[in-house]
């Protein structure tokens, strides 16, 4: 049977430093879950995707996101229901498609980014893998290796598997 999305639930949650960030919960058919919670970046580049947040000076600074999650709550989720969660590069560029802009300006890309990584999450439960394991991980514009051949990680930290990501772009 195909695992299909049936919840997209997010709400607003601090980070590590205390500013307000994304926590979406993505729930599947079969019951399978998959989480994330949005890294924010300390810089942007000019051509770097938006992370939208809502600019209120009397609210978290203007840091909140709360307009992000009502966008994944009102126009992504909605829209991704039923989709086979193991379709991952579908799922993206959908979201991308909806959102209509170059640097996902519309519906921010903290909201396209919180998807994303709750779906390859629950991806990977519902393959019943570890996500670095999951080769629904591996797109075109990245490379995952793993590695340790030439390091005798296993001395220091016992047999256990390391993944390295390398972007290609």
């Amino acid at each position: 049977m195909i695992d299909k999305i049936s919840n997209i639930y997010s709400r607003q949650v601090l980070d590590s430093r205390g500013n307000p960030t994304i926590y979406t919960l993505v729930k599947t058919s079969d019951g399978n879950m998959g989480f994330s919670f949005v890294p924010s970046g300390a810089s942007t580049g000019s051509k770097e995707a938006l992370e939208l947040r809502d600019n209120d000076p009397k609210y978290f600074n203007g840091k909140g996101v709360l307009t992000a999650v009502k966008n994944i709550t009102d126009e992504l989720g909605p829209n991704l229901m039923g989709m086979n969660v193991n379709n991952l590069n579908e799922i993206d560029s959908k979201m991308i498609d909806i959102d209509g802009t170059e640097y996902k300006s519309r519906l921010g890309a903290n909201s396209i980014l919180s998807i994303s990584m709750a779906c390859a999450r629950a991806s990977a439960a519902s393959n019943n893998i570890e996500l670095f394991k999951s080769s629904n991980i591996v797109k075109n514009d990245y490379v995952i290796r793993v590695i340790g051949s030439n390091i005798d990680l296993d001395r220091f930290y016992g047999n256990f598997d390391t993944a390295e990501v390398i972007n290609e772009l």
